[in-house]
C-alpha cells in the first residue's frame, strides 16, 4: 500500500514517515499541498496524511483541489492539526467525510485511523 504525507514540520513527516513504514505502507512525503497535489497528479494513494496549517497550499485547499480533479481519492484523506477546530475549520470537516487526528495522538490512534482509511 501507498500513503502520501504532507506536513510543513519535517520533523513529525519523518515520524509519521517511520510508523507507515512500521506499517507496512511505502511513503511520499510533501512539505505542502502544492507540492503533494503535483504526486497526487502522477499516482494514487492508499492514504493522505495531511497537515491543516501549511504554507503556500493548505490541508483544506488541496483537498478541495483533489475533489476537483481526482475526487474517487477524497475518502484516502486523513487530517492531522494541532489547532482548535472551530470556526472555518469547524464548518470545513462537518461538510467532509473524514478522519480529523487532533494533535498530540498516540501511534494506536493513528494506526487505527489509517488501517480503518486503507482498507475503504
Amino acid at each position: 500500500m501507498k500513503a502520501l504525507i504532507v506536513d510543513d514540520n519535517d520533523c513529525l513527516r519523518h515520524l509519521y514517515k517511520l510508523y507507515l513504514q512500521d506499517m507496512d505502507f511505502e511513503t511520499d512525503e510533501a512539505p505542502n499541498g502544492k507540492e503533494a497535489f503535483s504526486l497526487l497528479e502522477r499516482s494514487d494513494y492508499d492514504v493522505i496524511l495531511s497537515d491543516i496549517e501549511m504554507p503556500a497550499v493548505n490541508g483544506m485547499e488541496l483537498y478541495k483541489m483533489v475533489n476537483a480533479h481526482k475526487p474517487h481519492l477524497l475518502a484516502r484523506f486523513v487530517f492531522a492539526t494541532g489547532d482548535s477546530l472551530d470556526g472555518m475549520h469547524q464548518h470545513f470537516f462537518s461538510a467532509i467525510d473524514c478522519p480529523v487526528l487532533t494533535k498530540p495522538f498516540s501511534f494506536d490512534d493513528l494506526q487505527h485511523t489509517i488501517a480503518r482509511v486503507a482498507a475503504r
